[in-house]
């Protein structure tokens, strides 16, 4: 399973929360038995499932342990809501300078700052290319500075 396929997985898993809980669980390393106990689940649980699932959830959990990087950004995800509130807060400390840093962060983080871009292109181009600059003064109030020259 390649890291696209599993991060597709373990969303689909997400509408199940015992299951997710589950997978979650076991891929930290502990016991299938621990693993159903954190799920919230009776000591049965895993077994009433399907053979076919019980495999599915088993795989799941073994690929998300070799995989470190998917682990961290769900760990990341899940504590998302705290950070933003962590975020907030700040909004109301006593430093000036922190509020200010805080405030920018956010509608930056929102796209409502003005944000400048570095775009860097690169093409290779077969043929002619043709680049036309137009100032385009209309409706500026400007008259036409063509026309006053």
């Amino acid at each position: 399973m390649n890291e696209t396929e599993l991060k597709t997985a373990l969303t689909e898993l997400k509408s199940d929360i015992v299951k997710t809980s589950f997978v979650y669980a076991r891929a930290s390393g502990i016991s299938r038995e621990a693993a159903v106990k954190q799920a919230n689940r009776g000591k049965t649980w895993f077994y009433t499932l399907p053979k076919d699932e019980q495999e599915r959830l088993e795989t799941l959990a073994s690929e998300l342990a070799a995989v470190p990087k998917i682990k961290a950004m769900q760990k990341l995800e899940e504590q998302a809501e705290h950070a933003a509130e962590v975020l907030a807060r700040e909004l109301d400390s006593r430093d000036a300078r922190l509020r200010v840093d805080v405030a920018k962060d956010v509608l930056d983080r929102n796209g409502i700052s003005k944000q400048t871009q570095k775009i860097d292109i690169n093409a290779n181009i077969d043929g002619t290319l043709l680049i036309e600059y137009v100032n385009d003064w209309r409706g500026s109030g400007e008259d036409n500075p063509a026309e006053s020259a």
